[in-house]
C-alpha cells in the first residue's frame, strides 16, 4: 500500500475517528485504525465493534491496499508532522511515512483480524437532517439520560421518527425531555446507545447535510466526509406519548422568567435535604413561593417569584437537581410550567418570542411531600 497527501487533511481526521477507539481493547487490533487504500481515497477506521467511525481522505499517488497502525502512534505523528506533502509506504509488518528531510517508521497488524461492526441493511430505512439541527436536539435532551445496565431501554436517546417529524427523547424516569425535528420520513424507531450519541455530538460539523440509515439492529450517521456507525439498544422505549400531558390535562399554567427560577432553584439546593433535594413549591395568584430544608442540618430557605399565573393553589414538592437541568435547557427567557395536581408530572414549555412552539419541551416528576 502506497500513498501521499497533504500532512494538514490527515490529523483532523484520525482525531475524530479516534473517538471509536475503546480506552480497554479487548483483542489488541482494536487499539489501530484500520488504513485502506482504494480509487485515490484513504478510508480511516476504528471500532470498539459496538460502534465504528470511519472517515475518508483524499490522496494522491496511490496504490491500494490496506494495513492496521497503532492509532496513539499514529495520532502523535500526524499532530507533529511538517506542513507539506507526506508518503506512506508499507513494509513486512510496518508503514513508513516521509516528508521533505525526515521519515518515521510505524509497526503494523494484519488488517484481516480486524473486527468490523454490523451495519444496516440494503434496505433500511432513511431519514435526513442537518447537523445543527441535531446537535441542538442531542444536547437538549441527552442530559435526561441515565445509563443503568438494569434498565436497558432508557439507557440511550430514543429516535421516534413519525409522519410529523423526528422526536429525541431521553428520560431518567424521574424526567424526560424531548426535541422535535421537522421532517419528512417513514415510520420507525430506535435507540442510540450513549457513547454514540456523545460523539456525534462532538464531531458533527456545522451546517451539513446528515443522513441517517438504520433497520432493527444498526444504525449509520452520514456527514460530509465521516459517517458513525453503532449497534442498538434492542429493547422497547416505553410510551412516552402517554406519558406526556398537554395543556388540557394540565390547565394550570404558570409563566415565569426562565433565569430568576433557575437561579432560586440552585440557591435553595444549598439548604435542601441532601438526600432528597426537594424543593416545595407553592403557587397562588401571580406568584410561586419556593422553600426548602434539611432538618438534619438545621438549614433553611424561602424564596417567591412574580409570575403569571391564575389557575387553582397547588403545593408539589420537585426534585431541584431535575427542574434545574431540565431549564438549563431551555434557551427562552420565558418558561411555562403546567400542572394537574400535586402527584401528576408537570410539563415545561420554552415561551418563544414570536409566540411559536418551541421544539423543546420537557417533563419532571412531582415528589410527595409530607
Amino acid at each position: 500500500m502506497k500513498f501521499t497527501l497533504d500532512s494538514a487533511t490527515l490529523a483532523p481526521v484520525l482525531a475524530a475517528v479516534a473517538k471509536a477507539i475503546p480506552a480497554k481493547p479487548t483483542e489488541p487490533i482494536l487499539s489501530g485504525f484500520l488504513l485502506e487504500v482504494k480509487k485515490e481515497t484513504l478510508r480511516v477506521t476504528a471500532s470498539d465493534t459496538e460502534m465504528a467511525i470511519r472517515g475518508l481522505v483524499k490522496v494522491e499517488e496511490a496504490d491500494n491496499g490496506t494495513t492496521v497502525i497503532p492509532a496513539g502512534l499514529l495520532v502523535a505523528l500526524s499532530k507533529a508532522l511538517p506542513a507539506g506533502n507526506v508518503s506512506f509506504e508499507t513494509g513486512d509488518n510496518c508503514i513508513t511515512a516521509r516528508w521533505k528531510g525526515g521519515e518515521s517508521t510505524l509497526p503494523s497488524m494484519e488488517p484481516k483480524d480486524y473486527i468490523n461492526p454490523s451495519v444496516p441493511e440494503k434496505d433500511a430505512e432513511k431519514v435526513e437532517t442537518v447537523s445543527d439541527t441535531l446537535v441542538e436536539a442531542i444536547r437538549k435532551t441527552v442530559f435526561a439520560v441515565k445509563d443503568d445496565p438494569t434498565h436497558p431501554a432508557i439507557s440511550g436517546l430514543c429516535f421516534d421518527i413519525n409522519e410529523a417529524g423526528m422526536s429525541l427523547v431521553g428520560t431518567d424516569q424521574k424526567k424526560m425531555a424531548k426535541y422535535d425535528i421537522p421532517l419528512t420520513a417513514s415510520v420507525g424507531r430506535f435507540i442510540l446507545p450513549l457513547k454514540a450519541t456523545g460523539v456525534l455530538k462532538s464531531i458533527l460539523p456545522k451546517e451539513t447535510p446528515v443522513t441517517i440509515v438504520y433497520d432493527q439492529k444498526n444504525v449509520r450517521f452520514c456527514f460530509g466526509q465521516m459517517e458513525v456507525t453503532s449497534r442498538l439498544i434492542m429493547a422497547k422505549y416505553p410510551d412516552y406519548k402517554r406519558v406526556f400531558p398537554d395543556r388540557t390535562t394540565n390547565p394550570n399554567t404558570c409563566t415565569v422568567m426562565t433565569d430568576d427560577l433557575l437561579d432560586s432553584i440552585n440557591r435553595l439546593s444549598v439548604v435542601a435535604d441532601k438526600q432528597s433535594l426537594i424543593i416545595k413549591a407553592n403557587l397562588t395568584y401571580n406568584k410561586m413561593a419556593l422553600s426548602a430544608a434539611d432538618f438534619s442540618m438545621k438549614t433553611n430557605g424561602q424564596e417567591t417569584l412574580e409570575t403569571e399565573y391564575d389557575g387553582d393553589e397547588i403545593e408539589i414538592g420537585l426534585v431541584s437537581t431535575s427542574l434545574a437541568e431540565i431549564l438549563s435547557q431551555v434557551g427562552q427567557p420565558n418558561v411555562t410550567l403546567s400542572f394537574k395536581d400535586s402527584l401528576r408530572a408537570v410539563l415545561v414549555e420554552p415561551q418563544t418570542e414570536d409566540g411559536k412552539k418551541d421544539p423543546y419541551t420537557a417533563i419532571v416528576m412531582p415528589h410527595r411531600i409530607r
